[in-house]
């Protein structure tokens, strides 16, 4: 990180929550946006800078943001068949769970370390990580790949009794001398797996826990018709799995209709509420989210990988405007853990889904649904320098977003940071 002043300029430049600048330029100095403006406003008023960076044909825009993964089941590359189904995929992802638990060895730590660098490459510079293990944490704060990222890292809970449940503090080890730039933008918590691997007496626990600290609350929801069955029924494939690995479903008994209203009668639905995936999810559910005020991360590679279903995006990016983010989900379950590629399937899902509102659900929204928007997320003075220059691009305005979110071909990416 340099207090030197540095500049980057170029055709483009997306702060998000900003105009467009043409011919403008970012500048960077102690890991931090000193300002934005145009070209040659920014080399007057900046002519002491030493380090000037021309992209020329070139887009400067936010790093991405990853709202959801599992680094930890990075091992699980290629080794879950496509479009299985909810039933089997959860079948096929427990017992390699189990067996990558079993081994514990090098292996898993560098698999992490593998699907950090992936999404990192692929444009993210801020991650929403859950994991049962601390080989997500551990990549974040270990390897190069996570050296000027911004995260927070859950940690997740399955408890399906309804048993004395301890949540010891989680704090990452502070910097002599104080909280550093990049210490502020890293955060833990806790998080509960689903409704049907949580009662609510745990899930309340963990909300708890993290409304007192001030921490995103994160939950996979709706992301199957198999799991709107078993809320409304305790009956169903998942069920059975259940039963057959000996878990008590005893403790699930709900009248709710669906996993959104079970949520929403066991008061953890809120502002600070992540809801990933949300594909079986009718009207009335979109009202108690959007009443509620809560993000909502859709993950449709994963989606689409499972088979699952399809979420209704247009629904809800007009019924929540502002809290919609993106994931990757895992690469169980998922052929990349990139955000451009959520951008374009969701495109060619949904077409009537402006461009722009793609790119804010890809940075500013994740970013505030992490906690993380007055530091990450976008272009504006005071943020973290991490940013993303592709190359190439449009010649007007009026393409900008659309080659942004909806490009097929593989950009030439790159990413700075001051």
């Amino acid at each position: 990180m340099s207090n030197k002043l540095s500049i980057h300029l170029a055709r483009w430049v997306v702060p998000v929550t900003m105009p467009v600048i043409e011919n403008g330029g970012v500048v960077l100095k102690g890991g931090r946006i000193l300002e934005l403006g145009h070209r040659k406003d920014l080399l007057e008023n900046f002519a002491k800078a030493r380090e000037i960076t021309d992209h020329e044909d070139a887009i400067i825009l936010p790093a991405l943001v990853n709202a959801h993964c599992h680094l930890e089941l990075s091992l699980a590359a290629g080794r879950i068949p496509r479009r299985t189904g909810f039933s089997a995929w959860l079948r096929s992802i427990m017992a390699l769970r189990e067996e990558i638990l079993a081994r514990e060895d090098a292996s898993c730590k560098e698999a992490a370390v593998r699907g950090l660098r992936e999404t990192v490459q692929a444009g993210s510079g801020v991650l929403g990580d859950v994991g049962n293990t601390t080989w997500g944490i551990e990549a974040l704060l270990g390897s190069a790949s996570g050296a000027a990222l911004c995260f927070v890292s859950f940690m997740e809970i399955i408890h399906p009794l309804d048993k004395q449940l301890d949540l010891p503090e989680l704090e990452l080890k502070a910097t002599p001398g104080g909280p550093s730039l990049m210490e502020s933008c890293r955060k833990q918590a806790y998080s509960p797996h689903s409704v049907y691997t949580c009662s609510r007496q745990a899930m309340g626990k963990v909300k708890a826990w993290c409304r007192a600290r001030k921490r995103p609350f994160t939950i996979h929801c709706a992301e199957s018709l198999e799991e709107r069955q078993f809320v409304s029924s305790a009956k169903g494939p998942i069920a059975e799995i259940l039963e057959e690995r000996g878990r008590d479903i005893g403790s699930f008994f709900s009248t709710a209709p669906s996993p959104v209203k079970l949520l929403d009668e066991a008061g953890v639905l809120d502002e600070s509420t992540i809801c990933v995936h949300c594909v079986h999810v009718d009207s009335s559910d979109i009202e108690v989210l959007a009443n509620q005020g809560c993000f909502v991360c859709l993950c449709p590679g994963s989606n689409e990988y499972i088979g699952c279903g399809t979420a209704p995006a247009d629904r809800l990016f007009s019924r929540l405007p502002g809290r919609i983010c993106l994931g990757t989900d895992s690469l169980a379950s998922n052929e990349t853990l990139s955000v451009f590629r959520e951008m374009q399937m969701l495109h060619g899902m949904f077409p009537g889904i402006w461009p722009e509102k793609l790119l804010q659900a890809a940075t500013i929204n994740g970013a505030r649904a992490l906690g993380l928007g007055a530091i990450a997320g976008s272009l504006d003075k005071g943020k973290v320098a991490r940013l993303l220059v592709i190359k190439g691009g449009p010649d007007n305005l009026k393409e900008l977003h659309e080659y942004i979110c909806c490009r097929q071909e593989p950009f030439q990416l790159k990413v700075v940071s001051g």
